[in-house]
């Protein structure tokens, strides 16, 4: 919930891959400091378990559904 309320002003902010990269890598950090590992295969890992998207893979679903709405108007 608390990275929806993040993302959610981001996409009128003009990214370039370098940003959401940037993104990513706090978010990473994160979970690393979270589950006190620095394996990022593990952080992947319960980050799949969570069910949580990192704001890169979120961001391309948000701009994927904005696409296909102005399309069925």
């Amino acid at each position: 919930m608390c990275a929806s309320i993040a993302l959610w002003s981001i996409d009128a902010c003009p990214l370039n891959k370098n940003d959401i990269a940037s993104l990513d890598f706090v978010v990473n950090q994160f979970f690393m400091k979270l589950f006190s590992t620095s394996d990022i295969n593990i952080v992947s890992e319960c980050q799949r378990m969570f069910k949580f998207r990192l704001p890169s893979e979120q961001l391309v679903q948000r701009k994927d559904r904005f696409i296909s709405s102005l399309h069925c108007v």
